[in-house]
């Protein structure tokens, strides 16, 4: 049995950022980081089928887009927080 394709939720993962990052620098943080933060369930399925693969470099991708997503997103939301406060 193949290993499925990682390449889908690699590309999905990181359209989800830097459509959340546009937003975000848009003037809508939050919304950004809602986005931004959606991207991290298709690098998880990237994880998954980085895990199936003969190799480790989808993995180690899917593993980077997660991270980057998930520090994308608390940075919107810090940036957020601190616009609402007024600061």
């Amino acid at each position: 049995m193949s290993a499925p394709n990682s390449k889908p939720p690699q590309i999905a993962a990181l359209a989800c950022i830097l459509v959340g990052l546009v937003a975000g620098i848009a003037g809508q943080p939050i919304t950004g980081a809602f986005i931004a933060a959606a991207g991290m369930l298709p690098a998880c399925y990237g994880m998954w089928t980085g895990m199936q693969a003969e190799t480790q470099g989808a993995l180690a991708r899917a593993i980077v887009l997660f991270v980057l997503a998930l520090g994308v997103a608390g940075v919107l939301v810090v940036a957020g927080l601190l616009g609402w406060l007024g600061a």
